[in-house]
C-alpha cells in the first residue's frame, strides 16, 4: 500500500535590518550657531517615509534622497547637550534608532581665520573625457565647517545632491551628465573669502559596434542550355512490293455429250 505525505513550505524573504551611518552634524550656517545640519546615510528602509528625525524629543522636518540614500535635516539647537534621534522603520516593522548627543557652546561661533581651499581628489585632473553619463567626484576642502559653505553648480544649475563630510572635509557626489561638454563648479566660502574648483567633463556615449551581418553570396544561376535545333529527318519512303497475284487459269469447259436414246432408256426403266 502506497503512503503519500505532503509537506508545505512557506519561503519568506529574509528581513535585513536598517543601517544608519552619521555623515555630518554641524552648524548649518557659519554665522549662526543655533541652526544645525544633519546628514546620514540610511539603507534597508521601508519606503521614503520610513525615517523620522527627532531633536530633544521634537520631530523636525527631514528630507530623504532615494537616489543617494541619505536623509538631511536642519534644526535649531540649544546651548548645552542636544539629543538627536534618527528612527528608521525597515521590513516587518523592524526599527532602528540612532541617538546622538551633541554639545553646543559659544566657542563654536568662532570665526575661521584662513581662507578656504579646495583641491581635486577623484579624478585628479580637472579636464576629462568619459563614456558613462554618471560622473563621480571627490574634492578636499579646508577651513570650512558645514555643507552650507559649499556650492555645487552643474551646467549653470545649482545642485544640492552632494555630501560634505565634517570628519574628512571632503565634498563628493555622483552627477548625471548630458551629452557633450559639462561644466562642474564647486565653490567653498567662509568669512575670509572663497575658492573654486572647476571640472570640464566631455561625455561621449560609448558606441556599441553592431555585429557584421553575414554576407550571403547567392550562387550565380547556371545559364540555361540553349535549345538544340530540332532537325527533322525526312522519313525514308518505303515502297512496299505489291503482292503478285497469280490468277488461276480457267478450267476448260468440257461439254459432256448427251447420251443418245435417253428417252428410250428412261422409258425402258420405267417399264422394269
Amino acid at each position: 500500500e502506497e503512503v503519500i505525505n505532503t509537506m508545505h513550505v512557506d519561503y519568506l524573504i529574509p528581513c535585513i535590518p536598517p543601517v544608519i551611518i552619521i555623515d555630518q552634524i554641524s552648524m548649518a550656517n557659519a554665522t549662526n550657531s543655533n541652526e544645525y545640519l544633519l546628514i546620514a546615510q540610511v539603507t534597508n528602509m521601508n519606503g521614503p517615509n520610513g525615517v523620522t528625525v527627532k531633536v530633544n524629543g521634537t520631530i523636525v522636518t527631514s528630507i530623504f534622497n532615494n537616489v543617494q540614500q541619505f536623509v538631511t535635516a536642519q534644526f535649531p539647537v540649544i546651548i548645552g547637550v542636544n539629543t538627536v534621534e534618527i528612527i528608521v522603520v525597515g521590513c516587518e516593522t523592524v526599527m532602528k534608532i540612532e541617538t546622538i548627543t551633541h554639545s553646543v557652546n559659544s566657542e563654536q561661533n568662532k570665526v575661521v581665520v584662513d581662507k578656504p581651499t579646495i583641491k581635486p581628489v577623484s579624478p585628479t585632473t580637472t579636464r576629462k573625457t568619459v563614456t558613462s553619463n554618471m560622473f563621480y567626484f571627490k574634492a578636499k576642502t579646508t577651513s570650512i565647517e558645514n555643507k552650507s559653505q559649499v556650492k555645487l553648480v552643474v551646467n549653470g544649475r545649482t545642485q544640492n545632491y552632494f555630501i560634505y563630510s565634517k570628519r574628512s572635509h571632503n565634498v563628493s557626489g555622483t552627477l548625471n551628465l548630458r551629452k557633450g561638454m559639462n561644466s562642474i563648479v564647486i565653490t567653498v566660502t567662509n568669512s575670509k573669502g572663497l575658492s573654486t574648483l572647476k571640472y570640464d567633463v566631455n561625455y561621449i556615449p560609448k558606441v556599441v559596434a553592431e555585429k557584421p551581418k553575414p554576407v550571403v553570396t547567392k550562387p550565380k544561376p547556371k545559364p540555361k542550355p540553349k535549345p538544340k535545333p530540332v532537325v527533322t529527318k525526312p522519313k525514308p519512303k518505303v515502297t512496299k512490293p505489291k503482292p503478285t497475284v497469280t490468277k488461276p487459269k480457267p478450267k476448260p469447259t468440257v461439254t459432256k455429250p448427251k447420251p443418245e436414246n435417253s428417252e428410250t432408256e428412261e422409258k425402258g426403266t420405267g417399264r422394269r
